[in-house]
């Protein structure tokens, strides 16, 4: 068997690339151009030794397995292992489809697969079976989380901007000097604390919860943007405080009543207010 390790290179580095980008995409994750492309280009040298070990099929298989977990890994940030489990699962998906597609356009045309033919002919279809199943989902998850009270977000703290997902809670009536707050976790918190150049402004405000008194570390956001109606919302007002207490599931924030204009108390899942 002769491979040419041009081609299965530039194979690979294709439509890892082009799969990275579209998992990430739809999770709604912020990321890095250069960390995708040396991700993929790590997956394309990677499948250098699939053709070595293609008559052990479960060596083949695990190699595959291993590398697909290794790259979602490396190619972004995650808030925890949940968060790391979907994108993986995601990505894992995407593959399947992207592979189904390849056999079913080589059968098609009554080609035998090899990597040249697939850079020549498949890889087209394979992309753009990719975007298409990656635009339905993302636009299924959108209507999907406002349904459920959940919104896409995008914010900024002093020139760094962070995507998230956020949860309408109308118990949420905690003010910061007039201006509302929205509430995450710790690990969301550390996100932006390192992606900001030098260390941003803190502050202490006291609060009490369901679960008694206490205090929050507080940021002043840049710009806050909600995503609602079919139109992005801006706000450049808003405050963000990290909770020890955070438990959200499926979302990163907690978000204030008058971002929406929402008073419906269905969506009521903790109750905060500022004390001082």
């Amino acid at each position: 068997m002769t491979v040419y390790i041009e081609y299965v290179l530039i194979d690979n580095f294709l439509i890892d690339y082009a799969l990275l980008k579209c998992t990430f995409l739809i999770m709604g994750k912020q990321i890095k151009r250069l960390r995708l492309i040396l991700c993929a280009l790590l997956g394309s040298i990677i499948a250098l030794v699939y053709p070595l070990i293609s008559g052990v099929a479960v060596l083949s298989t695990i190699i595959k397995i291993l590398t697909g977990l290794l790259l979602t890994l490396l190619s972004a940030k995650y808030n925890g292992i949940k968060d790391y489990f979907y994108c993986t699962l995601l990505f894992f998906l995407l593959t399947f489809l992207a592979g189904g597609t390849v056999i079913g356009v080589m059968q098609i045309l009554g080609l035998n697969y090899s990597t040249k033919t697939f850079i020549a002919i498949g890889f087209l279809p394979a992309l753009l079976i990719i975007k298409g199943v990656a635009s339905f989902i993302k636009e299924l998850y959108k209507r999907k989380g406002v349904m459920k009270g959940l919104y896409p977000v995008e914010m900024q703290v002093d020139g760094y901007m962070i995507k998230a997902n956020g949860f309408m809670d109308t118990g949420n009536n905690l003010y910061y000097n007039n201006a509302p707050c929205i509430v995450c976790g710790k690990a969301f918190f550390k996100r932006i604390i390192k992606g900001v150049k030098g260390l941003p402004k803190l502050e202490k405000i006291s609060v009490k919860t369901v679960t008694g008194k206490g205090q929050m570390t507080l940021i002043k956001l840049s710009a806050l943007k909600i995503y609602y109606g079919d139109k992005w919302h801006i706000h450049n007002s808003v405050n963000i405080c990290v909770s020890p207490n955070f438990r959200g599931v499926g979302y990163d924030l907690i978000l204030h009543p008058d971002l929406l204009e929402v008073n419906d108390e269905k969506f009521s899942t903790i109750k905060v207010k500022k004390v001082s």
